[in-house]
């Protein structure tokens, strides 16, 4: 979930300018100038851009295995943390943000897990560090049963004169948009290029029709797009929502439209479609 974030757009990423060549304290020292800016309410660091503020006792630094054994236990005590045991209940530590249980992940999440491409791991791997709120992740566990709360079975087997129970977990997994978090990286984030799928179509009036946007970042800028039509087509009627979903009234009489898809990091990339409005053959 926070890897699909990270390259999603949805996650802050915060640049260290120079990385490669910075001392160890330096790099620490980036991180920790962004810790202090989260103590601060601000939009700056949550997707849904709500004025929050994120305590140093919330804030949980993951880091990866490499950039750990950059600097020793002083560095990371004296630059982020107040002490060691404070580092050691706010720090995790994991081998890379491009290592993942892919066999385990499938098995439990069947069709809902989408895999990394190579591409998409080649970035992850840059990473060395992500500083998040304590509460970014979700987890909520349900009762079976909402009305007594009991999230266990039990009932006499008669072939082995025993009682059998059967502990139920209904639990949602999610991350929070509202909580701070940052990722670090050495690349600076740009939009490369907006391309709207279908580019063409033919669409009938009183009909819809579901429009996409690829959207290729570096830095792991914002992917998202704001979608909207040519005026001439507002005027007359047709709408698309915030999923790309283009709907044309029956009442349309424009010929043609021209859907554009705007990015929300950087609103001088565009990509276009033109759809051909076609009498309904009902009409």
């Amino acid at each position: 979930m926070l890897c699909r974030r990270i390259l999603d757009g949805t996650m802050t990423p915060v640049k260290i300018n120079n990385y490669s060549a910075l001392t160890p304290r330096q790099r620490v020292s980036a991180l920790k100038s962004i810790s202090n800016k989260m103590t601060f309410r601000s939009p700056n660091y949550n997707p849904a851009g709500i004025r929050r503020a994120t305590s140093f006792d919330d804030q949980i630094m993951i880091i990866n295995t490499d950039f750990e054994a950059d600097f020793s236990t002083e560095v990371l005590a004296t630059s982020f943390f107040r002490d060691e045991a404070d580092m050691k209940s706010r720090l995790v530590l994991i081998d890379a943000f491009n290592s993942h249980d892919t066999a385990r992940l499938a098995e439990l999440l069947g069709d809902g897990y989408v895999s990394f491409s190579d591409t998409e791991l080649a970035e992850l791997a840059t990473i060395p560090a992500v500083l998040i709120s304590r509460e970014w992740f979700m987890d909520y566990d349900y009762a079976l049963d909402a009305e007594s709360g009991q999230k266990q079975t039990e009932f006499y087997n008669p072939t082995t004169l025993e009682n059998n129970h059967f502990l139920h977990a209904w639990r949602v997994f999610s991350t929070s948009p509202f909580e701070n978090g940052a990722v670090f990286t050495s690349a600076s984030q740009a939009v490369s290029s907006v391309t709207v799928s279908p580019s063409t179509a033919t669409v009938s009036v009183g009909q819809s029709i579901k429009l996409s946007a690829t959207v290729v970042t570096t830095g792991f800028a914002n992917k998202a797009v704001a979608w909207s039509v040519d005026s001439t087509s507002k005027a007359d009627g047709v709408t698309i929502n915030e999923s790309g979903v283009l709907k044309i009234p029956s009442t349309a009489t424009v010929a043609s439209i021209t859907v554009t898809a705007t990015s929300i990091y950087d609103n001088t990339a565009t990509g276009t479609a033109t759809i051909t409005v076609a009498e309904n053959a009902n009409t």
